[in-house]
């Protein structure tokens, strides 16, 4: 059985990975159906994850994530997990979910978005221009 904070965690762990797929239109999913084509079409921005915890569990803590609202609006993630922001006038927000395992889930979700972007940005600009002699 899974603690409090091995719940917490995942759900943070989730949300982060997974953030950049629930964004506009798609935060608005409610469908099982398509939550999981949208997840499987978007895997690779969840592949540490997929490694950490079971793809079922990814898809059910999504859903609940959406029905919640929880990608719709930053202030309800900030709100439903506050050791994951950061503001300029106070720092980062004490909690305990400030330890090692999600801060670990932070850095491997931002590699993935740092993956996805510079993979983006590649297939955008093609190859580069070779210069003229």
């Amino acid at each position: 059985m899974m603690t409090k904070r091995q719940a917490r965690t995942q759900n943070e762990s989730v949300y982060l990975h997974c953030r950049n797929i629930f964004t506009g239109p798609n935060a608005r999913v409610r469908k099982v159906k398509k939550v999981r084509k949208l997840l499987e079409k978007n895997q690779h921005s969840f592949a540490t994850l997929a490694n950490e915890y079971k793809l079922e569990m990814i898809y059910t803590v999504a859903k609940e994530l959406l029905d919640a609202g929880i990608f719709n609006s930053t202030l309800k993630a900030e709100a439903h997990f506050p050791g994951l922001f950061w503001s300029p006038h106070r720092g980062w927000k004490e909690s305990e979910s400030s330890d090692f395992d999600v801060t670990r889930s932070k850095l491997d979700a931002l590699e993935d978005v740092i993956s996805l972007e510079e993979e983006n940005i590649k297939t955008s600009y093609g190859p580069s221009p070779k210069p003229s002699s």
